[in-house]
């Protein structure tokens, strides 16, 4: 559903120029920031992670974290120019012209103060001559427009007591408890899943119109863009590069920037699209896998982990293996891997000119093999040596399976390091320890690209990274299976994630396949 109410009018919030930096560094942040809000549209304000959206936006209101700093940029509401009010007189805008709905709604609501405490502060501050049954009634009105009136007495209870797609709701129904003419809602569909996130965005754009709102909607998802906005702005390396409205930026994008967002889009629009047989690179067929286990006393027994799946894997495409604890989704990455003992059924990786039998060949025969399927394990801290710099690392691959002297190694080391969103100059001598863990998982992704790999396992790669950070591996890995025609096996439990970025999803628990 689109909703597009295109209104030629005056724009209400006018931003021009605004720059933001580190103040002890004055590294840029945001560069020559401009956006028009218009009462009755949403702007979509899209861009990968780290190309200044939410910065951007908190720099209107003044609410950048202490340690940054705006430098330049003018800030117009309607008439009035923000830059130039005192603190005090700020705060008069805050809420009440402009609100601001933040990304995590439990990081923005008070665990200790109740519902109606929530309601009564914004109240405090704006309608300090409302008595306590206009506030109780007008909390009320605020909940049922927001689609909370059926949950009872929930004036009384407290933010936790919510789930996460009714604490948004929370967060919407009083940003707009002071009438604001601008809302600004940063990434509030973030950490919700598919169906929340529907109802979300469909509340959004119904308040827009209802209340005439001029809504700045900030994003990663280009899908969701185009579902709720007017216009779209996309921003990239801390500029806004390219606006439009919703449909010309879709049919006629200039930006390169624009061009990859879109090709990411369209890459999620083609799950479900017919393969020919011809790109076939992994054919599981009634696959079982079974373990010895000794004993000191009495023989050995066989404990079976996997038992008659089949699936296939096509180039340029993800499988996404998902199940429960101990369903065998890691025994079937080792599998896949060449590291497995005991396999029953057929498991064949089909390479240029043949075709390699994982389930007959021994653990030497396929060592020349294992260059063509890498693997990013699910700690990515423990996967790296913690004694071994990080080009060392990514290198070690190269050592094994090819005869690069060291120089040479180094220099490929080097481009992969790019290649996966690292500065090679800052990161390349470092030792794990110093890295973030999601810079350490993006060290292990380099590695597993070191050989070219035609198929690459990610062996629950996302589960130990905070949702920030997931969502940055995950376009990480989807940016890389698009430029190098990758396969991707992703073993998850969480089935969730797997859904937007998976062509195929197999269900250990279920033994089926849950999308072809």
């Amino acid at each position: 559903m689109a909703y597009n109410n295109v209104v030629d009018v005056a724009p209400i919030l006018s931003v021009s120029a605004l720059t933001v930096v580190v103040k002890d560094s004055q590294a840029v942040l945001v560069k020559d920031f401009a956006l028009s809000l218009r009462s009755g549209e949403i702007t979509a304000i899209v861009g990968e992670s780290g190309s200044g959206k939410s910065i951007a936006c908190l720099a209107i209101m003044q609410l950048l974290q202490s340690g940054l700093e705006r430098t330049a940029g003018s800030v117009k509401f309607n008439n009035t120019q923000l830059g130039k009010l005192s603190e005090s007189e700020l705060q008069k805008y805050r809420g009440k012209s402009v609100a601001y709905v933040f990304q995590d709604p439990a990081s923005s609501l008070n665990p200790v103060l109740s519902i109606y405490a929530h309601f009564n502060e914004v109240f405090s501050v704006h309608f300090s001559q409302l008595t306590s049954p206009q506030k109780k009634q007008r909390s009320s009105e605020l909940l049922a427009e927001v689609g909370l009136s059926n949950l009872g007495d929930i004036k009384n209870r407290y933010a936790h007591q919510l789930s996460g797609g009714q604490q948004q709701r929370l967060l919407l129904a009083l940003s707009l408890a002071a009438d604001p003419q601008v809302l600004i809602a940063d990434e509030i569909t973030t950490a919700l899943d598919p169906d929340v996130q529907q109802m979300i965005i469909d509340l959004l754009a119904k308040l827009c119109l209802q209340r005439n709102l001029a809504v700045a909607f900030i994003t990663h998802d280009i899908h969701l863009a185009q579902q709720i906005s007017t216009n779209i702005a996309v921003m990239h390396q801390t500029r806004i590069v390219e606006v439009n409205d919703c449909q010309s930026l879709f049919d006629y994008p200039q930006h390169p920037a624009t061009i990859k967002l879109l090709g990411a889009a369209r890459r999620d629009a083609a799950i479900g699209e017919e393969v020919s047989e011809k790109d076939l690179v992994l054919n599981a067929m009634d696959l079982s896998i079974s373990y010895r286990i000794p004993r000191i006393f009495g023989r050995a027994r066989r404990v079976q982990v996997v038992k008659d799946i089949s699936f296939k894997i096509f180039k340029g495409q993800t499988l996404a293996i998902v199940g429960k604890s101990g369903s065998g989704k890691s025994t079937i990455a080792r599998a896949v891997c060449g590291l497995a003992h005991h396999l029953e059924g057929q498991l064949n990786l089909y390479l240029e000119n043949e075709v390699v039998h994982l389930h007959q060949a021994d653990q030497r025969a396929l060592r020349p093999y294992r260059k063509h399927v890498s693997m990013v394990f699910q700690d990515p801290v423990a996967s790296l040596n913690p004694l071994v710099p990080v080009h060392k690392s990514v290198a070690e691959p190269l050592l094994v399976h090819t005869d690069m002297n060291a120089e040479q190694r180094l220099q490929c080391a080097t481009k992969l390091l790019a290649e996966v969103g690292l500065d090679p100059g800052q990161i390349a001598n470092r030792l794990p320890s110093e890295l973030s863990v999601g810079q350490c998982q993006r060290v292990a992704i380099a590695r597993a690209l070191a050989l070219d790999p035609l198929l690459m396992v990610c062996d629950e790669a996302l589960s130990s990274l905070d949702l920030t950070a997931q969502r940055e591996i995950t376009d990480l890995l989807l940016s890389l299976q698009q430029k190098r025609q990758l396969c991707l096996l992703f073993i998850s439990h969480d089935y969730k994630l797997v859904q937007g970025i998976a062509h195929n999803i197999f269900s250990l628990d279920e033994h089926v396949a849950l999308t072809q």
